[in-house]
Order: C-alpha cells, then sequence, then structure tokens
C-alpha cells in the first residue's frame, strides 16, 4: 500500500518534533518534510503533489490566509491539516471556505488523528483519480455577433463546477469586445494584458496569481477592458496562457471572438470540444454553414463539434428542420427564447443558478452533461 506522504509546518522546532513522534504511530504515513518557515509551506503548494500539511499550532489561519488564497487550486493535491490551541464556528467557517482539510483542536486523541487520516486518504486516493483524467479544452465560437456566445460559455462554466464538481477556469480571448466579467458581476484587478510583461516567465504558479475567481470557484482570466490593450496579445500568447490554465483546471473554458482569426484557429487546433452557437437569422446560419466547411478543410473531428442554436422557439419563418437540411447535420443543443436570460445577465448571475428551474437552464444544463459525459445526445 502506498504510505500517505506527511509534512509538518510549524514556528517551533519542538512542536515539529511532538507531531512527528504521535504521526509515527501510524504505519500508512511518512513524514517526508518538515520546516519553520511560511516559505516552506508554499514550496509544497507550489509542487501540487498528494501529500497532508500539518500547520501550526503556532501558525494560525490568519498567517496562511493568504498563501491559501493564492494557490487555491493546489489544494486539490494538498490537503492541509491546522492545528489549533482553541475552536469555534467562525474559525471552522472560515477553514472551511478557505478549503482546509480539516481542522484538530490541542490536545487531540489519537481517534481525532485517525478520522482525519481516513477521512484525508480518501481525499487523496480521489486527487489521484482526477490527476489521470486528461484535461479538457471547450472553445465557444459564435457565427456572429450578438447570438449568446459569451451567455453560453459562462453558463457551462459555472454549470459544470455545480454539477461534477471539478476545477473550471474561463478565459475570454475576445480581446477587443469580452465582457466575460461583467456577465459574472467581477471587478477583476487583472486581465490577459497583464500578462505580457511575464509572459516569457509564465508558468501554473505565475498564472494562478492574475486569476479572478468567482463565488462559484470559477477561475477567471478576463479579456482587457482597454481595447488598444488588445493588439500587443498575440497568438502565441494565447497558446501559452491556455497550456498553463489546462494544467490548473480540469476543464478550461474559451470564450472566443465571432471571426476565423489566427489567434481563433490556433486555438481550435488546440481544442477538444467545439461549441458552435448561432440563431435562426439568415447571417448566422451562412455563417454557420461556412464554418463547418473550414473546419472539416482543418480536419477538426466532426464527433468533437457540437451546434448549439440559441434562441431556437423564435418564429422567425424558419425552422430547425431547415437550418439541419442546410447545414447537413443535426442540432445539438436548442435553448429557447426567454426574459429571464437578459435579465441574468444584466444582474450578473448565471442564469443557472438565478432561473435552475427554466427551460434555458435545462438546456444549458444538457449541454454540460454532453460536455462532461460520454455520449452525443440531442438536447432541447
Amino acid at each position: 500500500m502506498n504510505k500517505i506522504l506527511i509534512a509538518i509546518i510549524d514556528k517551533q522546532v519542538n512542536n515539529i518534533d511532538k507531531i512527528k513522534y504521535l504521526l509515527e504511530r501510524f504505519p500508512e504515513l511518512e513524514v517526508t518534510r518538515s520546516g519553520t518557515e511560511l516559505s516552506d509551506l508554499e514550496a509544497l503548494l507550489a509542487e501540487r503533489k498528494p501529500c497532508l500539511i500539518w500547520v501550526g499550532p503556532t501558525y494560525g489561519l490568519g498567517d496562511i490566509e493568504e498563501l491559501l488564497k493564492s494557490y487555491h487550486s493546489s489544494l486539490y493535491f494538498a490537503k492541509i491539516i491546522l492545528l489549533v490551541r482553541g475552536m469555534s464556528a467562525e474559525l471552522l467557517k472560515k477553514a472551511i471556505k478557505l478549503n482546509v482539510h480539516d481542522v484538530i483542536e490541542i490536545p487531540f486523541t489519537y481517534n481525532d488523528i485517525k478520522d482525519t487520516i481516513e477521512r484525508a486518504e480518501m481525499s487523496l486516493v480521489s486527487g489521484r483519480q482526477d490527476k489521470r483524467i486528461r484535461p479538457k479544452r471547450v472553445t465557444i465560437f459564435g457565427t456572429k455577433g450578438g447570438v449568446g456566445k459569451s451567455f453560453i460559455a459562462v453558463n457551462l462554466a459555472v454549470g459544470l463546477i455545480n454539477s461534477i464538481k471539478k476545477r473550471v477556469s474561463l478565459f475570454d480571448t475576445n480581446y477587443q469586445f469580452g465582457d466575460i466579467a461583467l456577465m459574472l458581476n467581477l471587478n477583476p484587478k487583472y486581465s490577459v494584458y497583464d500578462i505580457l510583461p511575464v509572459i516569457d516567465q509564465l508558468d501554473p504558479k505565475v498564472l494562478g496569481g492574475f486569476l479572478t475567481t468567482h463565488s462559484s470557484g470559477l477561475m477567471v482570466l478576463p479579456a482587457p477592458l482597454d481595447i488598444t490593450e488588445s493588439t500587443g496579445i498575440n497568438s502565441e500568447t494565447t497558446i501559452k496562457i491556455l497550456e498553463n490554465l489546462s494544467k490548473l483546471s480540469d476543464y478550461t473554458i474559451v470564450d472566443t471572438s465571432s471571426y476565423f482569426s489566427d489567434d481563433i484557429l490556433n486555438v481550435i487546433r488546440e481544442t477538444d470540444y467545439l461549441c458552435i452557437v448561432t440563431s435562426k437569422d439568415a447571417p448566422s446560419i451562412k455563417n454557420l454553414k461556412i464554418a463547418l466547411q473550414i473546419l472539416e478543410k482543418l480536419k477538426f473531428p466532426k464527433e468533437n463539434i457540437y451546434v448549439i442554436l440559441n434562441r431556437a422557439d423564435s418564429k422567425v419563418g424558419i425552422t430547425i428542420e431547415e437550418i439541419e437540411d442546410t447545414i447537413q447535420r443535426k442540432i445539438d443543443v436548442a435553448i429557447p427564447s426567454d426574459r429571464i436570460v437578459p435579465i441574468s445577465v444584466n444582474k450578473g448571475v448565471p442564469l443557472i443558478f438565478d432561473a435552475p428551474r427554466s427551460s434555458v437552464a435545462r438546456s444549458l444544463q444538457g449541454l454540460v452533461k454532453i460536455i462532461s459525459g460520454p455520449g452525443r445526445k440531442k438536447i432541447g
């Protein structure tokens, strides 16, 4: 049986020795690291390796809070066990919010440690299984502006988190007119533009510092707020960011502009699933047909392309069957019209959360199941 790797961090060496002595009673554990500085904890989190990190008691939650926020994605691998001299409901609430695995009050019993280890062991095994699953990249492309591409990207991203409890990031590559941050009611400190000075040194740890985390847990990299800042972002930068986002996420959702630029074509070549969003008007349908022809020339796998018809029940003189005849394939997801869509957008709350029982939310959940599941099934 593989042993559970243990690290111990505390200001006082004698505390580390005492904890090490107590843990030696558990043959399934192996203490491999210890340290007295917060930089030792940071190094462990940066490694993103499955282990249990015992912190305290002379380091408190307030001492490690900023590190936990900065390395929140690392906590899927390394599990923090916080040792405290006094327990409170407020402390537990804050610890849970910061994704601390467990809080143990000193003095603790043999059973306290045993229970903690059993819970951690299941979590670490789950983490190892997750690690074997290759991260997925999902690109959302619109056949023209205004078809609801960003709305679908946002709801797919938070829907994946809500449904399958995976790490999800959202990358807004519509560098001139991206509005993902607005749709999530975020006021981000950084955008893609701010990464440019450090692009040569970019790695998952550096990139993590530029991401804004939504209340759902979604990691967001927004487009620049100033349109003039988009000119210096090239295709090489986009792909390097995408590669590093994939190392932080189980699913990376990429929202794009509505034309086949070099940037977008390179993103599509690196993507696993492509969702093409269209609507029931002639320009959108014409562009959809052209897009599918281009993708065929690029040899993008047809089985990994999903056509999403937004506002599918609009009475505009064109039927779904006529669209399917035109493009010579089926619509995969049909999303109905509803006034709650612009309401949720204006509120900055994903509709999957704001109106989960609506017909629109049900269609969006269908898309979530398609992307996270094994098979293709028409929704709507």
